[in-house]
């Protein structure tokens, strides 16, 4: 057997060259200059750098010593997880439920991955108006005024949307 699969290698170039042009540009290109945007010293946004810190590594130390970092880090790591386990089980409940439907097996499946589709700024401001404190839709259930963005019930409300549209 040869060795060689593509005898022409035109159309393989033809179609590679434009790729990693698209890649290069629109991937490693801004990837490298973020790093290398990390190591200057910039006084606020929007404005120009100053040219490197002294040592290179200043902003690093700075963000890695930050309290406000060490929260926000286990916070990702508390919603990363969470979202996971229990996305990861619901989707297998479901997929479950139903494999073992006989009639109306095709519309579930439309319906549990319809979610997937709707963007996420759609997906923040349903479920904003699901949340509100004043006239929200749970809220107004309730018949309370529970702020959803307050302590341990802000980890919730921003994990269920997430979990609803990636369940599917």
């Amino acid at each position: 057997m040869n060795a060689m699969i593509y005898k022409k290698k035109g159309p393989l170039v033809l179609f590679l060259v434009p790729t990693f042009l698209f890649l290069t540009m629109y991937l490693y290109y801004p990837f490298l200059m973020n790093i290398y945007n990390s190591l200057n010293k910039i006084g606020g946004l929007g404005e120009s750098s100053r040219g490197l810190n002294e040592p290179v590594w200043e902003n690093y130390v700075k963000m890695f010593t930050d309290p406000l970092m060490r929260t926000a880090l286990k916070n990702t790591m508390i919603l990363m997880i969470l979202t996971v386990v229990f996305q990861v089980g619901i989707a297998l409940v479901l997929a479950l439920m139903v494999d073992n439907i006989k009639v109306g097996a095709k519309f579930f499946r439309t319906v549990y991955f319809f979610p997937i589709v709707i963007s996420a700024t759609a997906l923040g401001l349903l479920f904003n108006l699901i949340f509100l404190y004043n006239g929200g839709m749970v809220n107004q259930l309730l018949g309370t005024r529970i702020d959803w963005k307050d302590g341990n019930l802000a980890l919730f409300t921003m994990m269920l949307p997430v979990m609803w549209q990636y369940v599917g």
